[in-house]
């Protein structure tokens, strides 16, 4: 029984750390941009919007540093990320939200 019990928390800690530092979620600038484009409001627009707040607050979090509420207002990181994602259209919304956070902190 104790080998069991050894055996399930090393299985256990060896999942949580496995995707520790990995990033997901995250979309093409293309697809991005296609999704706003057809409607500020489109699912795949906001999402990724939030995406990179997440992202930001998570990095300010781990640094610890403040942000204003206006930095991490959802429409201006909206705007900000699709203004990266014009300018890099062959890159993603992770290296946008990156950019933003950088030109933020």
């Amino acid at each position: 029984m104790k080998r069991l019990t050894t055996s399930l928390l090393i299985f256990l800690f060896s999942i949580s750390s496995a995707n520790a530092g990995t990033v997901s979620g995250y979309l093409t600038c293309g697809s991005f941009l296609d999704s706003c484009d057809k409607s500020k409001s489109d699912i795949d627009c906001w999402t990724q919007t939030y995406f990179a707040l997440g992202y930001i607050s998570a990095n300010a979090v781990a640094i610890d540093i403040s942000l204003s509420d206006n930095a991490i207002d959802r429409d201006n990181i909206k705007y900000a990320l699709i203004k990266y994602c014009r300018a890099n259209p062959f890159k993603d919304t992770h290296l946008g939200a990156v950019s933003i956070f950088n030109q933020i902190k």
